[in-house]
């Protein structure tokens, strides 16, 4: 009797690939985030890995993006509310923290990439994101 795997969809691999890469980052390290390990991590093949993702710079890009468009989105709404500037620095802080608690890896990512990498895109990245952070505590 043979076993018939259903194909994830592209998005479901995107998916799939980021979780990998952050998992590998958050327990081993991002040295150790090679595409050997990713394959690994999410029985892929390293050429279907590449059908999703061009580069490991493009996975690390994707999921800074989607750190922006899921935590900056939430600080940026908190930071927006009518309340006094104690509560709202208090709803700042305890989503951050649980949001990267939910999100293990980020931290490592967003803190050691740009020193890692001699990639001017992922610094840009990396900056943008800390300065939607400054300007929503600003606010």
């Amino acid at each position: 009797m043979s076993v018939i795997v259903e194909r994830a969809s592209g998005p479901v691999r995107k998916k799939q690939i980021k979780k990998a890469t952050l998992d590998i980052i958050y327990n081993e390290g991002l040295k150790n985030l090679s595409t050997r390990n990713l394959e690994q991590h999410v029985h892929l093949s390293e050429g279907a890995i590449f059908r999703h993702f061009h580069s490991k710079s493009e996975i690390i890009l994707s999921i800074m993006e989607d750190v922006k468009n899921d935590l900056l989105v939430e600080l940026q709404h908190i930071a927006n509310k009518k309340t006094s500037p104690e509560r709202r620095l208090q709803e700042f802080i305890c989503y951050h923290v649980k949001y990267l608690k939910e999100n293990k890896g980020v931290t490592i990512l967003l803190f050691t990439e740009a020193a890692y990498q001699n990639n001017d895109l992922l610094k840009k990245q990396l900056n943008e994101f800390f300065r939607l952070i400054k300007r929503a505590l600003v606010n």
